[in-house]
């Protein structure tokens, strides 16, 4: 999922190691993406702070701050390619 604030833009993933390889990214259900604007030009959802969203994402993984009682998955990733 490419995410940008107009001054950044990502691409982010979140996704699971199964075993035998990775599961579907799910990085567009947690920013529920179906919500957000979308820029054509930039082929990026807008969001108000792209570090702010790693941040949460990162968090969500590592089951930091609003995600503490989350179970931690060791196999889970967040991966992030700047554009």
């Amino acid at each position: 999922m490419r995410l940008t604030d107009g001054k950044k833009t990502v691409e982010i993933t979140m996704t699971k190691w199964n075993g035998s390889g990775w599961d579907p990214d799910w990085s567009a259900d947690f920013f529920d993406a179906g919500t957000l604007k979308y820029d054509q030009d930039k082929d990026a959802y807008v969001v108000d702070d792209v570090d702010y969203c790693v941040e949460q994402a990162e968090d969500c993984i590592a089951c930091r701050g609003d995600y503490a009682d989350n179970i931690p998955d060791p196999d889970a990733e967040v991966r992030v390619e700047d554009i």
